[in-house]
């Protein structure tokens, strides 16, 4: 995002995940700070969505445009 569109320093992170029909799973609050987030009780082979929105002082932004991902079994790679 340009600078002059920017509303400050970066506090939280919004992460969203919903299924493939668009309702929401989980929503989750992260610091600024935490580099990751780690979503447990995710459905095998099931194709989850994943969005973020960042929050500053001024509030939230927009969300980013969905990430989907499907889960596979556990212990496979």
């Amino acid at each position: 995002m340009p600078k002059e569109q920017q509303n400050g320093t970066i506090t939280q992170y919004n992460v969203t995940v919903a299924n493939s029909s668009g309702q929401v799973f989980r929503s989750e609050n992260v610091s600024a700070w935490n580099y990751s987030v780690v979503i447990n009780n995710l459905e095998m082979y099931v194709t989850y969505l994943f969005r973020v929105q960042a929050f500053t002082k001024v509030g939230p932004g927009p969300f980013s445009q969905s990430v989907n991902g499907t889960t596979i079994q556990k212990g496979k790679t």
